[in-house]
């Protein structure tokens, strides 16, 4: 299947989230079964605007279009490691804080717990921008690999949409832990 003919979109690397929201919200009204479309072609679109919101699935998806194979993500990209290692500390932080949460019964330690939890949650976020920015700059070179043939930008898009995928989960994981901290 191709995500962007299903979305009814050129192959642009570079299609923008709006316009993606856009189109699918177009196509949902005319495809989903309640509207007079089936299940199948409503799945279909729901499948493809999928792969194409998540910029690593998306260079995945049009680097499989242009012929190449696209191994599995594995191990953590070498560019990346530094990243790896603070937020694996933050994300480990948080959760124990959250057993020291649980744990709290005085009011005392509760307050000093919340104190922790509201530096820990600046944390994440700072965390979370510097995530986002380096998604941006990696999303960057989706103009140039457009330009280009696929086969000659193959191994250099391969590391980007890796390094994208981690850093997909990592944003994922950093939510995540940010609202389990302001749930309480």
């Amino acid at each position: 299947m191709d995500a962007f003919e299903e979305m009814g979109l050129e192959r642009d690397l570079r299609v923008s989230e709006g316009v993606l929201r856009e189109r699918f919200d177009r196509e949902s009204a005319e495809r989903h079964p309640d509207g007079g479309g089936t299940r199948e072609g409503f799945a279909r679109l729901r499948e493809s605007y999928g792969v194409l919101r998540s910029p690593a699935r998306r260079l995945r998806h049009w680097l499989e279009l242009g012929g190449e194979e696209t191994p599995r993500v594995g191990m953590v990209p070498e560019n990346l490691m530094v990243f790896f290692g603070e937020i694996g500390v933050l994300l480990q932080r948080v959760e124990a804080l959250r057993r020291k949460k649980s744990e709290a019964r005085s009011t005392l330690v509760k307050s000093m717990v919340e104190r922790e939890s509201m530096e820990l949650a600046e944390g994440l976020e700072v965390m979370r921008r510097r995530v986002a920015e380096r998604c941006e700059v990696l999303e960057g070179c989706f103009g140039d690999f457009q330009e280009r043939s696929v086969e000659g930008v193959a191994e250099e898009a391969m590391t980007v949409a890796a390094s994208l995928a981690f850093l997909e989960k990592w944003e994922a994981q950093l939510r995540e832990a940010w609202v389990g901290l302001a749930m309480g």
